[in-house]
């Protein structure tokens, strides 16, 4: 029977995605799993010391594999990983769906290599979900996780990870002092790779954290944390040493993690897992009201790095404008605008009109809008703003026209078509009206 290889490389968060989409995958095409779970120093922990289940396991090194990589059909997550393994580039995310997956692997009829932090998005989420039910954790690492959640929450509670090494992710202490403080009945679990970060939020009466033995260490002690290192040839950009229990600690914090209301959002594999986890379960009594907060500097250091999702980017621009910094709002949305690009992104230059408009700057909310209509020139919504712009500068008769030609647009069906209709009518009333009077 032709074998399906899970090559798990990185931290947890990045070898349980590959452990789950390799074992998605190797269902779907009806091959035997084979894992590789090599010790090193971004992950000490053996596979057997955090899973229960052990078959198919092997602690081969991707240094290993390398010689024989050719043989199979590689499929990786980025370039430089097929780089390493001398083959061929195959992007394990190009696939529409699982048929189109399963037709090009058995055209190729050779064995496949899968080298990948993230679960690729042809995996239909019912299928990840039902392979993760199936991987069982160590009876006493659950326990832990049990014992600590019982001791510690009598109801629902709210839960937050921060990352603090290699990568900062997550909020800063001040925005974290905020949350605590506005929701001082409510009782918070905070985890972090980091003893600092956790004593820090420790000290608010509301918060819980749990104790580990041990935390996250530099690999080479006079370097950063983001320094790049070496292992088996192949260089990292990360300066970490995640020993076997500082690991198992983690794992008990993504239980505890699992069982919250979790609250921020994060590219953080770590806690993409833990949500993961908590759509395993069907308890529902524990959940509480979302806090529906971003953590802005994090969002802003993703936005100047060029990799902010254009849906998070517009949410923190929002919560920035509710929270009356005008000028953050605009700056972010800006910030977006220059480092991305996508076919989307019409909707952050319409947010971006909006806010300037209401800011008194109608010249350029006028100069955006435009831009807006002429990517998307049935955007209704755009037409809309454009014609408000107009009449705030004082050409009625070209913002009457302007609503006029958004009523001659073809609409859909959906409630949301017919509000914005009523709404450019009332408009037309409203200027004639004016018209009328003078």
């Amino acid at each position: 029977m032709p074998c399906l290889k899970i090559y798990c490389d990185g931290g947890f968060g990045n070898r349980f995605n590959a452990l789950i989409s390799g074992l998605a995958a190797a269902e779907i095409m009806g091959y035997e799993p084979v894992i590789y779970w090599p010790v090193t120093n971004w992950c000490e922990a053996e596979y057997c010391e955090l899973f229960s289940n052990n078959d198919y396991v092997h602690l081969t090194n991707l240094i290993d594999i390398k010689n024989n990589a050719q043989a199979s059909l590689v499929l990786s997550g980025a370039p430089q990983n097929a780089e390493y393994l001398e083959a061929p580039f195959i992007s394990v995310n190009q696939f529409p769906t699982e048929s189109d997956f399963k037709e090009y692997c058995i055209n190729d009829g050779r064995d496949i290599l899968f080298h990948l932090p993230l679960i690729p998005p042809w995996i239909t989420r019912e299928r990840i979900k039902n392979v993760a039910r199936n991987l069982q954790f160590q009876s006493d690492i659950v326990a832990t996780a049990n014992t600590f959640v019982k001791k510690e929450f009598l109801t629902g509670f709210y839960g937050i990870h921060l990352r603090r090494t290699d990568l900062i992710l997550g909020y800063t202490d001040n925005e974290l002092g905020e949350i605590f403080t506005d929701h001082p009945n409510n009782l918070f679990f905070v985890c972090s790779d980091t003893v600092e970060s956790e004593k820090t939020a420790a000290q608010y009466s509301n918060v819980r954290i749990h104790d580990k033995q041990s935390y996250v260490e530099r690999k080479v002690k006079d370097k950063g944390w983001s320094e790049i290192t070496l292992y088996t040839g192949k260089a990292y950009y990360s300066n970490v040493k995640r020993n076997s229990q500082s690991v198992r600690d983690a794992v008990v914090d993504l239980l505890i993690l699992s069982r919250s209301t979790i609250v921020g959002k994060s590219n953080s594999t770590f806690l993409n897992v833990a949500k993961l986890i908590k759509e395993l379960s069907d308890d529902r009594e524990a959940m509480l009201p979302e806090i529906d907060t971003i953590p802005i500097d994090e969002t802003f250091r993703k936005g100047a790095a060029g990799i902010l999702d254009i849906m998070l980017a517009i949410s923190a621009a929002q919560q920035l404008w509710q929270a009356q910094k005008f000028d953050q709002a605009v700056f972010l949305l800006r910030l977006w605008l220059k480092k991305h690009d996508s076919p989307h992104k019409h909707v952050v230059l319409f947010n971006l009109s909006v806010y300037l408009e209401n800011m008194g700057s109608l010249l350029e909310a006028e100069i955006y809008v435009r831009h807006v209509l002429y990517l998307q020139p049935m955007f209704l919504q755009g037409h809309l703003q454009l014609a408000l712009v107009l009449e705030k500068t004082g050409r009625r008769d070209e913002a009457t026209a302007q609503f006029l030609h958004a009523i001659s647009l073809p609409l859909g069906n959906d409630p949301q078509s017919q509000s914005l209709r009523n709404t450019i009518i009332n408009n037309i009333a409203r200027l004639a009206r004016g018209f009328t009077s003078l």
